[in-house]
């Protein structure tokens, strides 16, 4: 099962719709649920739980992952750690604490895209309250919706619009 379909699993249980048909297509982050489309789904017991995390913001910059060639601008920032744990089968549908504790002590989460034109990461950041960064080549399908910066513009933290961010998350992933 995808990590995808783990979360639409955990986002149906959560409204009480058990045994969903759901049917995923990873590529252009669409989740069909019971013959419903959306896009990216996270459950909102993750969400309220990077909401609970959020603190004073201590770093400015933070990545937790997997450093692929299209990802090397963020080597230029702090705070840049690169895990593989994501890809871990033993790991993949458990809570990684560290990550989201940090992401959510940061202003500004780097999110790249990788092998999809979108990241779960861009919407990790947000839930934590950060503000996401893209490379600058990176075109995230569902960035549109949302307050982001690219690598090379200037970088301004607004809790206006970590806010705005967080309100348009709960309305755009969650069932």
């Amino acid at each position: 099962m995808s990590i995808q379909e783990y979360y639409a699993r955990q986002a149906c249980k959560e409204i009480n719709i058990y045994n969903p048909e759901i049917q995923i297509d990873h590529i252009n982050g669409k989740t069909i649920v019971n013959g419903k489309v959306y896009g990216i789904i996270l459950p909102k017991t993750l969400i309220k739980y990077c909401r609970n995390l959020w603190n004073k913001r201590v770093q400015d910059f933070y990545f937790k992952g997997n450093i692929a060639k299209n990802r090397e601008w963020i080597r230029s920032y702090s705070n840049v750690y690169e895990s593989n744990r994501g890809r871990n089968k033993d790991l993949k549908y458990t809570l990684d604490q560290d990550y989201f504790t940090n992401l959510s002590r940061t202003k500004f989460g780097l999110s790249p895209i990788g092998e999809c034109p979108w990241s779960y990461r861009f919407f990790e950041t947000i839930a934590c309250g950060a503000i996401p960064i893209l490379g600058d080549n990176d075109n995230d399908i569902f960035a549109k919706d949302y307050i982001f910066f690219h690598h090379s513009d200037k970088k301004n933290y607004n809790k206006d619009d970590v806010m705005s961010n967080f309100n348009t998350l709960l309305h755009n992933v969650t069932l």
